[in-house]
This record gives C-alpha cells, sequence and structure tokens, in this order.
C-alpha cells in the first residue's frame, strides 16, 4: 500500500516536473507597440474599443498577453528626432514584431528595419514607400490602408457637397508628406469630378498645434470654403482643435473618422477602425505563427458608416437633404 502511494507520488512529481519544464521551455513571442504619446491608444482610443478587439483577436488567435505573448508598449512624441529614438530601442531589443498605427512612426520603422517584422496602419502603402504594391508587398512590413481607393474619395466630396451645395474649393488636411504623394493628385482628381477646385492644406512636422495653425492660415488665403480630414493619428490627436477650427472659419468639414462628428464635426464617411484593428491583430497572429509579411497583401477598408451632425448642419446654416439622412447611420441632434 505504502509502495503504491510512493510510486503515485513520484509519477505526479515526475509530470509536475515536466509540466514546469515545458513552460520554462515554451518561447514567449514579444510584440512591440509604438504609438503617439498624448494620444491615448491613438485611433484605438477614439473608437473606444479598438485595443480591446486588438488584444481579443490575438487572444483568439492563441496568443495571450500574460501567458506566451508579451506586449512592449512605447510611447513617442510628435518630435522626429524623439521617434527615431524610440525607434531604435525598440529594434535593438529584436521584438518578434512591431505594430505602429501612426504613419510618422511607420516612416520611422521602415527607414531603420530592414528584417524585424513590422505591422502598420497607414495611408497609401505603395505611394507612401512601404510596399512594392497592395497585393504582394515584398518587405518586411505589411498591414492596412486607412483609404479604399479614390472612388472613395470621390464619393466621400460628393456626400459633402449634397449637404453643402454652395461650395467650390475644398481643402485637404493631412501631414505634408501624405499631401505630397500621389494621394495630392487623386483627391484633387476627386474633387474635380464632383466639380470642385482643390487645395492641399499640409501640416508641417512636428505635427504640433502650431503647425496645424498654420495650415489652417493658409487654406483660408487659398480661398478654400470646405475641409476634408483624413483620418491619420495626426489628424486625431488634435481633432477637437480642428472641429473648433472648421466651426469658427465656417467651413463644411467632411471627416473619415466618426469622432470628429461625435466632437462637433459637420459629416463622416467613417472607415471601421475596430474592424481595422482586428485585422491588424490577425496579422501579427499569421506573422507569429510563421507567415511572411511580404506575402501578405496590404488590407484596404471594407466598411464604411455615414454619420451627420444637424445641430453643426444649423449653425453652418445647412439643411440636410432627405436623401443623407435617409443613408446615414447616426444621426446626431
Amino acid at each position: 500500500m505504502h509502495r503504491r502511494s510512493f510510486l503515485a507520488a513520484s509519477v505526479a512529481a515526475v509530470a509536475a516536473s515536466r509540466v514546469v519544464e515545458a513552460q520554462q521551455s515554451r518561447k514567449i513571442n514579444r510584440v512591440a507597440v509604438l504609438t503617439r504619446a498624448g494620444a491615448g491608444s491613438g485611433q484605438a482610443d477614439a473608437s473606444g474599443h479598438a485595443w480591446q478587439a486588438w488584444r481579443d483577436e490575438l487572444k483568439t488567435l492563441g496568443h495571450v498577453e500574460g501567458d506566451n505573448l508579451l506586449v512592449l508598449r512605447y510611447e513617442a512624441n510628435e518630435d522626429v528626432g524623439h521617434i527615431r529614438q524610440v525607434v531604435r530601442e525598440i529594434l535593438g531589443l529584436k521584438p518578434d514584431v512591431v505594430f505602429t498605427p501612426a504613419q510618422n512612426i511607420a516612416d520611422a520603422f521602415r527607414s531603420e528595419a530592414t528584417t524585424i517584422p513590422i505591422v502598420v496602419i497607414v495611408s497609401d502603402p505603395v505611394g507612401s514607400g512601404f510596399a512594392d504594391s497592395l497585393r504582394r508587398p515584398g518587405r518586411n512590413i505589411t498591414g492596412f490602408s486607412i483609404d479604399a481607393g479614390p472612388e472613395t474619395v470621390a464619393k466621400r466630396f460628393a456626400l459633402l457637397k449634397e449637404v453643402a451645395p454652395a461650395i467650390s474649393c475644398i481643402a485637404w488636411l493631412a501631414p505634408r508628406a501624405l499631401v505630397e504623394s500621389r494621394f495630392g493628385a487623386a483627391f484633387r482628381d476627386a474633387a474635380r469630378a464632383v466639380g470642385l477646385a482643390y487645395v492641399g492644406a499640409p501640416v508641417g512636422s512636428p505635427a504640433n498645434e502650431q503647425a496645424y495653425r498654420s495650415a489652417f492660415v493658409q487654406l483660408l488665403r487659398d480661398r478654400a470654403d470646405a475641409l476634408a480630414v483624413t483620418a491619420s493619428i495626426e489628424n486625431l490627436v488634435h481633432r477637437r482643435l480642428i472641429v473648433e477650427f472648421a466651426a469658427g472659419a465656417k467651413l463644411p468639414a467632411l471627416y473619415w473618422l466618426r469622432e470628429y462628428v461625435e466632437a462637433g464635426g459637420l459629416l463622416a464617411y467613417t472607415i471601421d477602425v475596430v474592424d481595422i484593428f482586428r485585422g491588424a491583430a490577425g496579422y501579427i497572429a499569421r506573422i507569429l505563427d510563421g507567415a511572411n509579411p511580404a506575402e501578405l497583401p496590404f488590407q484596404q477598408p471594407a466598411k464604411f458608416e455615414l454619420v451627420v451632425n444637424l445641430g453643426t448642419a444649423r449653425q453652418l446654416g445647412l439643411s440636410v437633404p432627405e436623401s443623407i439622412l435617409a443613408r446615414a447611420d447616426k444621426v446626431i441632434e
């Protein structure tokens, strides 16, 4: 009897020892995340749910923070030198994957890293130098574009013109690198397609409040009477400043994210940020499981919603047509 107990205890001890050894030998994957300081979670913070969706998707796919996954979280301010400093610090740790939802941070990683897999959320991946093509990036970087092509831009401009038919010239507010990329020409063509003149309103670097105020002054000098605000992280960080400017200047404005309209903006034809962050987590999981980022296509937004702020329309002296209200996914009174 005592011998049986001894044998059982011995077997249990050996089994427990093997479990501990397995846990100790199991690889803990490391994912480094770099966002803008002062932005909370950046685009994710604005949606309220995107980071949670990001974590949940990783967990669903078998990568659990605190178990087999270590997430290294970093922030960088808007200074280019500080961004590069933090980027180099992260790369020195040799994480398994890097993730950032900020275009200027993604630019820094692109110029510094050639082997570590990087998942990004950016505008114009090909034109900005992140990929050889959307279908086959061909490099160590892949991810999601916040743009769905020129046709969607033209659709947005047409929606704004339905709400504000008197507008004649639209300004695109975005970081300088975007305004001066091939997207500038695409925006000009989209504006022309709906009978609008176009001016770029580039925001200089660092993209701080002063840089935005300078862009505001310039677009008014250029006689813009409408505003288009894309989903760059820089714009999002300054969304209240942008909305206040549009209201003060009496400019009908169209936004790429619903958070601007909830803050008092007029109109948004918005991408689904939660869906994009969930997809980014899926790409991270695939890379951790052995996928090659060079072979993972850059994805474009597939889900959109129309959000209208009737209170802001009234303040601008605009009457929102029933055709717009009938299509709206959300109407803010």
